[in-house]
């Protein structure tokens, strides 16, 4: 049988060519990289560039998320326990929460900090609750990727900010997003929370398709010069749960008006019905 990656262009050829497609992916800026995953299925039904590696930007923060849940579901920690913020989490530049160095904050506050405000003082200030130090924390990174099969993915910071040696792809993203909503479900929540306040401040999830009655109840947006516009979006439509991954995008509004083509595309075309074995991509493990 043919591995998946010996798969790709052929299937994505595929896919993009069956007659049968109603609706056609008519793309003014395509994304750079994308994937589409159908999790009931256990089907990939489209790929572009699906294995190249890429910045991932705050995407990243779909990890620290998953290593802060795995963390609190083994009782190592609270979420209402506080922590001190120190001067290299409220000094980080980029996207914040708004922390202040010296105050206290809970890890319950750090945890929307981080998805929502997209934090990088979150995030740093979680790896250092966790692990001492975000150098420690991303070896934790690094090992819970290979668990996850996220095998074209390195991680050498909690946020996401560029370093040639921070990558990932877009089907690992899916990854990492399928398996905070598997292994997680109690704490899935987060991603769908529309706004959060901190320190007086109000910032709004920048996931645009929250808000647009369409499904979608996740996962994280990531933006860095180096990576462009990127986002992973999940939906669920009468318990079918597809996941949505796409990269490299000019804009915030580009980047969910694709992924919203994406996801209609999607649903339109084998949400109802069986999809052929033959144009199938089947994944290894959990994708």
């Amino acid at each position: 049988a043919q591995s998946l990656s010996q798969r790709e262009e052929a299937d994505d050829t595929q896919t993009r060519t069956q007659t049968s497609l109603s609706v056609r992916l008519k793309r003014a800026v395509p994304p750079r990289e994308a994937i589409v995953y159908d999790v009931n299925r256990n089907v990939c039904h489209y790929a572009k560039n699906g294995d190249a590696q890429m910045t991932p930007s705050s995407m990243t923060k779909m990890m620290t998320a998953y290593l802060v849940f795995d963390d609190l579901k083994k009782g190592k920690h609270h979420l209402t326990q506080h922590f001190t913020v120190t001067e290299n989490a409220g000094n980080q530049e980029g996207s914040s929460m708004n922390l202040t160095v010296g105050q206290q904050v809970s890890i319950q506050d750090l945890l929307r900090g981080l998805i929502i405000h997209s934090g990088n003082d979150a995030a740093v200030l979680l790896a250092e609750i966790l692990a001492g130090s975000e150098e420690e924390f991303t070896k934790m990174m690094n090992k819970k990727a290979e668990e996850l099969g996220m095998s074209n993915s390195h991680f050498v910071n909690a946020s996401g900010l560029p370093d040639a040696d921070h990558y990932s792809t877009a089907r690992d993203i899916a990854r990492i997003a399928l398996a905070l909503i598997q292994d997680f479900p109690e704490d899935y929540h987060y991603f769908s929370e529309l706004e959060f306040t901190f320190n007086g401040i109000k910032q709004a999830n920048r996931n645009l398709l929250l808000a647009r009655n369409m499904n979608v109840d996740g996962v994280k947006t990531g933006f860095t010069d180096a990576g462009g516009y990127g986002l992973a979006s999940s939906a669920i439509r009468n318990g079918h749960r597809i996941i949505v991954v796409v990269n490299g995008l000019n804009d915030v509004e580009t980047r969910a008006d694709e992924s919203a083509r994406l996801i209609e595309w999607t649903y339109l075309n084998f949400g109802l019905h069986p999809t052929v074995q033959a144009q199938e991509k089947l994944l290894k493990s959990r994708l």
